[in-house]
């Protein structure tokens, strides 16, 4: 199946957050929620997002999102977005190598079916990159931001102030255990949350827009030949 601009608007968009890899890839340690982004079916930069909580103790925060986050399995999530993408005949998205290792740590019984629908954005862009020798501002400290400057230079980039995201889950996870009420949350440490949310809906939909534009160039590739 080929990356055109009909597949990208069929995919799903998948980031995780947590704390992130230690030392490397290989040890990459279960995620505290994923944001799923649907692009619109028909035209447009938009879509639908949601997020999956992976821990039981962030009831609290899935009650306080307003509706965008529920709480759910790792592994029935990721066989559900599995399924999606085959029904769809589509791909489940991602940027860089994290996803894929955390389902290879995680769970290794579905990576050979994650692997027959997922697909890793940036290698494909990197090698577009090298081959029309675009520019890639390295005093940007996020490679996702790079890429988006780089393809995508009217596009705003995802902010990476504040906590970070990998604190902001520790937090979340403190004060879930302090707080398993969300109105008893006092509204500085509910920000966290919302920040958070933010943050990864921000990582999606930029997922999303860079996807669209490879999309956009294979399909010229295939139009010129």
């Amino acid at each position: 199946m080929i990356f055109d601009s009909v597949t990208a608007r069929n995919s799903i968009y998948l980031d995780f957050e947590g704390e992130g890899q230690i030392n490397n890839a290989a040890n990459a340690p279960l995620p505290h929620m994923a944001g799923i982004f649907r692009p619109n079916p028909k035209s447009g930069g938009g879509g639908t997002y949601e997020s999956v909580f992976f821990r039981e103790s962030w009831k609290a925060p899935a009650n306080g999102s307003n509706g965008r986050a529920h709480i759910d399995k790792f592994d029935r999530t990721i066989e559900n977005l599995i399924k999606e993408a085959e029904e769809k005949n589509s791909f489940i998205v991602f940027w860089s190598d994290y996803e894929r290792s955390v389902i290879n740590l995680n769970t290794p019984h579905i990576l050979e079916l994650f692997d027959s629908v997922s697909f890793n954005l940036l290698p494909p862009l990197r090698t577009i990159k090298n081959q029309r020798h675009i520019d890639i501002d390295q005093g940007i400290e996020k490679v996702l931001n790079q890429y988006l400057k780089a393809f995508l230079p009217a596009r705003p980039l995802v902010p990476t102030g504040g906590l970070g995201p990998a604190e902001a889950c520790r937090r979340i996870d403190k004060f879930s255990n302090i707080y398993p009420m969300w109105h008893d949350w006092p509204n500085k440490k509910k920000q966290y949350l919302n920040d958070l949310l933010d943050y990864n809906e921000k990582d999606c939909r930029a997922t999303w827009w860079l996807g669209k534009k490879l999309g956009n160039i294979n399909e010229n590739k295939i139009t010129v030949r």
